[in-house]
């Protein structure tokens, strides 16, 4: 558990809220330059430490703790809700209202935010913002509410919800998809197809998957809990872990993963409680306290990044 919290690393979590009546939390960009507080929706750090920020005045890149605005290839300001870093490409996607695009670098090495909205359907314009995005070598998948903006082949192709969409999921290679009424889907077969070992969960609002091995993934609900399911036997099977030695089922708003140390740990955020540590064997070894100003938030992102301070 040290190993976790060591004198010479640090861990910097970042959460960004979804308060009640709100879009986001305010985020204090402390290495930036000079002080200043925006709306935060998302967050990513690539492998050389450099990060992005998604807010609702545009994208934030920060190399050597100095924050820069991204500027856009479209005239008027532009607002960003999501971003996906494609590890394989270094490609990172970004997601807004109306709009999504990726960054791209120039001949100069400088970024800019690229719009793909002058290539897509009339439909963008009405599908509200772009909440998910989740990429492969060949597919890219942009979530909107009611709809999943798809690039394959070099071409744009629409998937209409048959209710609404609340989540879209990259577990490794695998894209999973929450449908309100359908449930958990999986793109299979050049399409999203239910999974029906998992058609109990689809009203347990699910919030995260994530692979704890080659053969199992986790799945995190905010209705009950956290869930195991193997892909080898098609099986689904509850997950108890334990809080101050009592078996939980709390509510879960986010589930994500780290290797440690060539370790895996898993994060879990309770509402009210703070941030859960567990081990491979899904047992319960640290955890993150909740603050004052966290108690009864939903989260919405979490990322960490671990700096050697040595």
């Amino acid at each position: 558990m040290n190993r976790l919290f060591d004198k010479n690393k640090t861990m910097l979590a970042s959460f960004l809220f979804l308060l009640p009546l709100t879009v986001s939390l305010e985020l204090n960009l402390t290495e930036a330059p000079f002080p200043f507080s925006i709306p935060a929706n998302d967050f990513v750090i690539t492998d050389d430490g450099t990060k992005y920020l998604a807010t609702t005045r545009g994208i934030y890149r920060n190399t050597n703790g100095s924050w820069q605005r991204i500027p856009s290839d479209r005239r008027f300001q532009y607002y960003a809700r999501s971003l996906h870093w494609h590890t394989n490409s270094g490609l990172i996607y970004w997601g807004g209202l109306h709009d999504f695009g990726v960054i791209q670098y120039g001949d100069d090495n400088k970024p800019i935010a690229k719009s793909f909205i002058r290539q897509v359907h009339p439909d963008l314009q009405r599908s509200g913002y772009v909440s998910h995005i989740a990429a492969t070598d060949n597919l890219i998948f942009f979530l909107t509410p009611s709809r999943i903006f798809l690039f394959k082949d070099q071409k744009w192709e629409i998937i209409r919800a048959q209710n609404s969409f609340s989540g879209l999921y990259q577990v490794q290679e695998n894209i999973f998809v929450v449908d309100r009424s359908a449930g958990i889907m999986q793109w299979r077969n050049n399409r999203f197809e239910p999974v029906n070992e998992l058609r109990s969960l689809r009203n347990h609002q699910i919030r995260s998957m994530v692979a704890h091995n080659d053969k199992i993934i986790l799945i995190a609900t905010l209705a009950n809990g956290l869930w195991k399911y193997d892909v080898s036997s098609a099986t689904l099977q509850s997950v108890e872990f334990y809080i101050e030695g009592d078996v939980t089922h709390h509510r879960i708003h986010n589930l994500r993963s780290k290797i440690v140390d060539s370790q895996i740990y898993f994060y879990l955020y309770l509402i009210n409680y703070g941030v859960l540590i567990l081990d491979e064997n899904l047992i319960t070894v640290g955890r993150l306290p909740v603050e004052p100003g966290m108690r009864n938030t939903a989260l919405m992102s979490l990322f960490w990044n671990t700096i050697n301070r040595s």
